[in-house]
């Protein structure tokens, strides 16, 4: 008989093996209370913690859609957008990024937020989709 669970966990810790090559930092971010328009802080209660991720495309992608620099959006020149995102095994992780939390290249140093809620496909994985900060 075949141990699915164990299967399972098998093949979601050999994908994060070959996959997730980049750290990363996780920074939790809270706002003061009562205080809507106030910067986010780090949040004493999600303690930064490092990971490891595969990142995937984070250059710029040029699209059709407006006008780039201009302010019409009906001119079909070339814009440059920025669309990236990270995936990672989450398994073990302390607690869950969320919208509006940064992540943190250890490598380079290079910061982005969350621009949407973690995506789940059911695994222990999950994308994360960025925007430079």
């Amino acid at each position: 008989m075949v141990d699915w669970d164990a299967a399972r966990a098998f093949t979601q810790q050999a994908c994060a093996e070959v996959f997730d090559t980049k750290r990363y930092f996780a920074i939790g971010l809270t706002k003061p209370p009562r205080d809507v328009n106030a910067s986010s802080l780090p949040d004493p209660e999600r303690p930064i913690f490092e990971f490891l991720g595969s990142a995937i495309d984070t250059n710029p992608t040029l699209n059709q859609i407006g006008a780039g620099e201009r302010a019409s959006a009906s001119s079909s020149a070339d814009r440059n957008t920025f669309r990236s995102c990270i995936t990672a095994y989450t398994e073990n992780w302390p607690w869950m990024l969320r919208q509006g939390d940064h992540v943190q290249q250890v490598e380079t140093g290079r910061i982005y937020a969350l621009a949407a809620s973690p995506d789940r496909d059911g695994s222990d994985r999950r994308l994360f989709w960025l925007n430079k900060v």
